[in-house]
This record gives structure tokens, sequence and C-alpha cells, in this order.
């Protein structure tokens, strides 16, 4: 069974750093997409920029979460 977005969170097999470098990629490819007139392609490339937005923020907060709960 492949693994969601939020099981991968929870076993921590995702960087916050790894997540960044994708959303780099991804902004870089919705700019492209939407200067070239692909519309349909910039919408679901910016769609999928908010979920690993949403990603990343989540799980820098679940790691300042630990780092306070260990000092």
């Amino acid at each position: 069974m492949a693994k969601g977005p939020s099981s991968l969170i929870t076993s921590r097999l995702v960087n916050p750093v790894s997540i960044l470098l994708l959303i780099s990629d991804l902004e870089g490819s919705y700019q492209n997409s939407k200067k070239n007139g692909f519309v349909e392609d910039a919408a679901i490339l910016r769609e999928m920029c908010d979920k690993y937005y949403k990603m990343y923020f989540k799980l820098k907060k679940e790691q300042k979460s630990i780092k306070v709960s260990c000092n």
C-alpha cells in the first residue's frame, strides 16, 4: 500500500529541507506554465505547491515541538 503525505510526516521519512527544494521546483514550473499560457497546468501546480507548503509548515511545527520537549 502506498504511503500518503500524512503517513510520511508521522514516520519522519521527509525532511523540511527536501520539501523546500520540491516547492522551489514546483514554483518554477508554475511560473513557466503561467508565462507560456498553460493555465490549467499552472492551476494544478499551484495546488501542489499549496499542499507541500502545508506539509512543510506542519513538519517544522512538529520538529520545533520535539526540540522543546527534549530540552
